[in-house]
Order: structure tokens, then sequence, then C-alpha cells
């Protein structure tokens, strides 16, 4: 992947993360799990070179978890669904890597 498409990527999550960070100032959304994905992303494309979009995006998933009006009691819960889906994607990714076919 190259410079501009890590850093095309990054804007979008930017803005995604913009989104994730106002949807979860409602009491009734369950936005703030989607910082659970967006916090690797924005940690990839530090890596690979997209500062600005990087620290931004991760400014506002801390701001959405920070903002959001969840019970302090319920982060352990949260914590836990959020590993169960980095869970269940990794078993998707490691089936999915196992059943493609090997090049020559």
């Amino acid at each position: 992947m190259t410079h501009v498409n890590i850093v095309r990527m990054a804007w979008s999550a930017v803005v995604i993360a913009l989104v994730v960070a106002l949807l979860s100032l409602a009491p009734f959304v369950g936005a703030i799990t989607l910082t659970g994905a967006l916090v690797p992303l924005f940690a990839y494309t530090a890596w690979r070179g997209a500062w600005l979009p990087s620290g931004m995006g991760l400014l506002l998933c801390a701001a959405a978890f920070i903002g959001s009006p969840l019970p302090r009691d319920d982060v352990p819960d949260l914590l836990l669904a959020m590993a169960a889906m980095w869970g269940v994607a990794g078993s998707i990714l490691l089936l999915w890597r196992m059943l493609r076919p090997r090049r020559s």
C-alpha cells in the first residue's frame, strides 16, 4: 500500500471517528464500541507514517470514550465486548488465511 493510500485511509477513519465521537454522546447508541476497531487502525496508519490524522483520530476516540454517558461500572463489560469482537475478527482472518489457495 502506498503512502498516499495510507493517508487517505487515515483521514477517512478520522471522519468515522468524528461521527463515533458525536454519536457516543447519546445515551442510547452503542457507537462507543467502534473505538475498539478504530484505535488499532490509527495505530497502524501512524506506524506507516500518517501521524497527523492518526493523532487526531486517537484523540477523537479518547474523547468519545471519556465523553460517553456510559456508567463507569460498565467499562469492564465494554472492554470484554471489544475483546470478543477482536477475537471473532481474528478467528475469521485466521480461517480466511488457512482456506486461501497458496501461490506457487
